[in-house]
């Protein structure tokens, strides 16, 4: 009887046991390098604490109710929230340019300003003084200051020669 017991234990337990060791546990990753990069109909980004520092071109979605929202690790490496589609900007920051050409001759006395580009949030606006002078003005959007950046002249008065003054101006954030 004892045989036969032992025949059976053995018989229902090793088929199991054999079974059971002839299965390997896998586990598959699949990567792609380079990473993908490209236009994204819906970009998800998981709700999480801002992390305490970032890389600049990082974003991440705050879930602290206090400052939650989209936020963008800019220049300084410091968190930036961004806000309705608008952007934040602190104040100084630089943003858009006037550029203005001062031609002036002598033969005959002259002196006109052009308005050669601009970008928001900078204008130009120009007006005729006398019918050989007009004069151009930079100025900036509400909220924004202007302020000289460059000028460059080339030629000069000698000779009935021209001389052309290009300066640019620029907007910073009040």
């Amino acid at each position: 009887m004892r045989i036969i017991l032992t025949a059976a234990i053995i018989l229902g337990v090793v088929p199991f046991a054999c079974a059971q060791s002839n299965q390997a546990d896998s586990v598959t990753i699949t990567t792609y390098y380079p990473s993908p990069y490209g236009v994204y109909g819906i970009l998800r980004l998981n709700p999480r604490d801002k992390p305490a520092t970032c890389r600049e071109g990082e974003m991440t979605y705050d879930k602290a109710t206090a400052t939650r929202g989209l936020y963008f690790c800019n220049e300084t490496l410091q968190w930036q929230k961004l806000s309705g589609g608008q952007e934040t900007l602190s104040p100084g920051t630089l943003k858009g340019y006037v550029e203005i050409s001062n031609s002036e001759t002598q033969c005959p006395m002259s002196n006109m300003d052009t308005c050669v580009k601009s970008s928001a949030p900078g204008n130009c606006t120009c007006g005729s003084i006398f019918s050989n002078v007009r004069q151009c003005t930079a100025s900036c959007e509400p909220g924004w200051t202007v302020a000289p950046l460059a000028s460059t002249t080339s030629g000069n008065l000698m000779s009935c020669g021209i001389r052309t003054t290009v300066t640019r101006f620029s907007c910073f954030k009040n």
